[in-house]
């Protein structure tokens, strides 16, 4: 093989080497349905000093389910949106005619609308319920804030009463896109509906009771709902209704009308707290008429029993709030009924509590609404105007905002279920989310924090005006 004689043509020579500009590879493009996406790439070559050189053209999307799609021949693109909202690959091929080499090159398109990704923001304006959206365009990193966003839509849902819950969660694992998988969930006194995920439209049938199946009572309405992924893509959704709790498992169109909280071979089920810890195997369920943690698995409500007592869960005080951050460590917060002493436990799902001490918080016994921070481990409670910190290590509590004469009407650190998936979302779903309010109508403020180590000063990261009195908030989410 050494020996052999090497006949190969090396006379070799330049080619006309093609570069392409004005075509975002890095950022991309976003473009909402129905409108006209236009680019105008220039074109040139190594070898073509005087642009004589002939090139052929081709423009193709590939969709979420890996479906490829030439949309044009010609050098510069001008082509109508009409693919569903969602993310695409974006790709321009140039062939040099006189080599036949092909230069390939994609970037990502959005196709999206005003609603596409954000905040929904549920608050009561003169008794009755409007919905706000804090909307994220992706191309400029930015917020753009919609005042009821239902009528800008030109939504068909009717007015509501008085808000309670607001939830939006992917409701079916699939490779393809389902627009109908995604729900948005909108709970008020008159009752609880699903929006059209893209367009926030609303028909009859979009009514919880077709989500159901059972002696579903007239007027039924959710007071919550919790929803969790197996894998971080299946999920499992609980709802909370007339102290009962109801699932639905991935896939499934429908709530059975058959609540969980249960035990074998019991008559009636038992006074459920609306606070609740699952995973798509159980649930934990605070039995309020014993004053006990309950476990039961998530397919059948044959086999709800008490915590044992060797677990060391606490019994005989009342559940005044529980939370589960995506760390999967739950914190509860007790009251005893008899000496109005409050204490907090932490926990993981069905496993003996690491921490059950009692708070020993500045006007603790004056607290409204509660968040736990997922990353710190502080807990965050109000009282009014006023937002203290309570380090669960130290047993201190320190004032980190005062609002004056405005009252907290909101306080969470938002859940986001594509957390993994998106940087965004994983930065966001640490920041202390307040929302307050001064009794005008347009007065209400959302503001973000971002919580330091150490018991260090709040810093603020946002902040928005121009809300009613902010009740719920979730996040339409898009992977």
């Amino acid at each position: 093989m050494g020996c052999y004689k090497d006949k190969g043509n090396y006379d070799l020579h330049p080619i006309n080497e093609v570069s392409v500009s004005a075509f975002d590879t890095v950022k991309g493009y976003v473009a909402y349905f129905g409108d006209t996406l236009r680019i105008q790439p220039v074109i040139s070559g190594s070898l073509d000093m005087g642009g004589n050189a002939t090139y052929a053209y081709e423009w193709s999307l590939q969709d979420p389910a890996m479906v490829t799609t030439v949309i044009g021949t010609e050098k510069n693109l001008q082509y109508k949106i009409e693919e569903l909202p969602g993310n695409y690959s974006l790709r321009l091929k140039v062939t040099d005619k006189a080599t036949g080499v092909l230069y390939h090159l994609r970037t990502n398109l959005q196709v999206s609308t005003e609603v596409y990704e954000g905040y929904l923001i549920l608050n009561e304006v003169n008794g009755q319920s409007r919905l706000d959206m804090l909307s994220y365009q992706s191309n400029t990193q930015q917020f753009s804030q919609i005042t009821d966003v239902l009528a800008k839509m030109g939504s068909s849902l009717p007015p509501q009463g008085q808000p309670v819950n607001i939830f939006c969660m992917q409701t079916s694992f699939s490779a393809t896109a389902d627009i109908n998988s995604y729900k948005i969930y909108l709970s008020t006194a008159s009752g609880t509906n699903n929006l059209n995920s893209e367009t926030f439209d609303y028909k009859e049938t979009q009514n919880i009771s077709y989500e159901m199946i059972g002696d579903v009572p007239a007027g039924f309405k959710a007071t919550g709902f919790f929803g969790t992924l197996r894998f971080g893509v299946i999920p499992t959704i609980y709802m909370m209704a007339d102290n009962s709790v109801f699932i639905r498992q991935n896939g499934s169109p429908v709530f059975p009308y058959a609540p969980i909280n249960a035990y074998a071979g019991a008559a009636t089920t038992f006074k459920a707290s609306p606070f609740i810890a699952a995973d798509p195997n159980f649930c934990m369920i605070f039995n309020m008429d014993k004053r006990t943690f309950t476990r039961t698995a998530s397919f059948s409500s044959t086999n709800v029993y008490d915590m044992p007592a060797a677990l060391n869960y606490p019994t005989g005080k009342d559940l005044v709030y529980m939370e589960m951050s995506y760390t999967s460590v739950i914190h509860a917060i007790m009251k005893d009924p008899s000496s109005g002493q409050y204490s907090i436990i932490r926990f993981y799902l069905g496993a003996t509590p690491t921490y059950n001490e009692v708070i020993t918080a500045t006007d603790f016994d004056k607290a409204t609404h509660f968040a736990m921070s997922p990353d710190r481990g502080y807990l965050f409670y109000s009282t009014g105007g006023k937002v203290y910190e309570y380090d669960l290590s130290l047993k201190t509590s320190k004032q980190m905002l005062d609002k004056g004469n405005e009252e907290i009407t909101y306080l969470a650190f938002q859940n986001f279920f594509a957390r993994t998936f998106n940087s965004n979302y994983s930065n966001w779903a640490n920041l202390l989310t307040v929302g307050s309010y001064n009794g005008s109508t347009t007065n209400g403020t959302l503001e973000q924090y971002t919580v330091p180590p150490v018991n260090g000063p709040l810093v603020r990261t946002a902040q928005w005006t121009g809300f009613g009195k902010i009740t719920s908030i979730a996040y339409r989410e898009r992977r």
